[in-house]
């Protein structure tokens, strides 16, 4: 496996464990006040980032798939973004939503970006 590849099971990896624990805290949220609909957005965008992390870090082993993961992690991209602007834009928002919301986008990004690379690298050969 080359470092291009590493990267993307990195940033899989990552968002992968990331996104494990904010499913529990967004649980916690839940809990804790269930009237609030942001809140089911960082549900939302908990578990496209377990998805996204889950799937990329298993088709990254086959690196001629690395076009596979680019298309889904910009689609992930897509989703956390649209989570994250209506997250961003109710009032009484917590910190924890906040993290969960830029944690998404960021880690979602990161694997595109890192499968971006990768593509780009293997067109060249």
């Amino acid at each position: 496996m080359n470092t291009l590849a590493k990267t993307v099971k990195f940033a899989a990896l990552t968002s992968l464990l990331l996104g494990i624990i904010s499913i529990i805290a967004t649980c916690l949220l839940i809990a804790a006040d269930p009237m609030k609909f942001h809140v089911y957005l960082c549900v939302i965008e908990s578990l496209t980032m377990i998805y996204v992390g889950y799937v990329s870090a298993r088709l990254i082993n086959v690196p001629s798939r690395a076009v596979t993961v680019m298309n889904r992690a910009s689609l992930a991209v897509l989703l956390c973004f649209i989570c994250a602007a209506f997250g961003m834009m109710a009032r009484d928002k917590t910190l924890l939503e906040f993290i969960i919301n830029a944690l998404g986008l960021i880690l979602c990004l990161g694997i595109y970006a890192s499968a971006r690379r990768m593509v780009v690298f293997q067109r060249k050969k």
